[in-house]
C-alpha cells in the first residue's frame, strides 16, 4: 500500500466532517474567509504597548540561577542602549524584589546588585 501524500492529509483536515453539526464540512474558501475575518478584527496585539524587555522580565522568576543572571545581563544591556526603557526596567526589578515566595534569596541578591548598578549608571 502506498503512503498517503501530504496533500491529501491537509485536504482531509480542511474538509473534515463534523458529525455534531450534521456532517457539514469546512471548505478551503470558508477557512480563508474565517482567517481573514480574524486578522481584520482587532485581535492583533498592539506592538507599541509591548516593551522590548517584557519577555526577559518573565525569566527573572525562573528557579535556575543561570537564567536569572542572563536575564539581568540583557536587561542591563537594554537599559544602556535604550535610555527610555531604563525607568521601566528599574520598576520591574523593584517589583521583583518586593514579591514574596516567587524568588529565592540568592536571586534577590543578584537582582539587588543589578538594580544598584543600573541606578549608579543612571545618575
Amino acid at each position: 500500500m502506498a503512503p498517503e501524500s501530504l496533500f491529501y492529509k491537509f485536504t482531509g483536515l480542511i474538509n473534515y466532517k463534523n458529525k455534531k453539526n450534521g456532517g457539514s464540512t469546512l471548505s478551503a474558501n470558508q477557512a480563508l474567509d474565517a482567517q481573514r475575518d480574524y486578522v481584520s478584527a482587532d485581535n492583533k496585539p498592539n506592538l507599541a504597548q509591548l516593551s522590548p524587555y517584557s519577555e526577559i522580565v518573565k525569566q527573572l522568576y525562573s528557579p535556575k540561577t543561570e537564567i536569572v543572571a542572563a536575564a539581568l545581563y540583557y536587561l542591563q544591556k537594554i537599559a544602556a542602549n535604550e535610555p527610555t526603557a531604563t525607568e521601566g526596567i528599574l520598576a520591574e526589578l523593584n517589583n521583583c524584589l518586593n514579591t514574596k515566595n516567587k524568588i529565592t534569596a540568592a536571586h534577590k541578591v543578584l537582582i539587588a546588585q543589578a538594580l544598584n548598578r543600573l541606578t549608579a549608571t543612571q545618575q
